[in-house]
């Protein structure tokens, strides 16, 4: 099974130049304060949800290496990183 990084599919931000648009924020800043506001929510999810979504989505793991890692079953880890991410989800709004 071929498997490409999940950052090569994601595009997190638009192309073009990198300045503020009249906001009064560096887009540095911004950067910063959407990773905390991620670190924040994964610090609040159990400790398996958070090491699955680590391995999967920010590792490039692939869903059997996942499964290893969090010593999970391999048949249930896709319903079990959908069900972390709704968690995510819910601790981000």
């Amino acid at each position: 099974m071929l498997r490409k990084n999940v950052a090569d599919r994601r595009v997190f931000a638009p192309p073009g130049p990198r300045s503020s648009q009249g906001t009064g924020e560096s887009p540095d800043s911004h950067a910063i304060d959407s990773r905390l506001a991620l670190q924040e929510a994964l610090d609040e999810l159990s400790a398996g949800c958070r090491k699955l979504l680590l391995a999967y989505y920010f590792e490039g793991r692939s869903l059997r290496e996942a499964a290893d890692v969090t010593a999970r079953a391999y048949s249930g880890v896709w319903k079990t990183i959908d069900r972390c991410l709704k968690k995510l989800r819910q601790c981000l709004a």
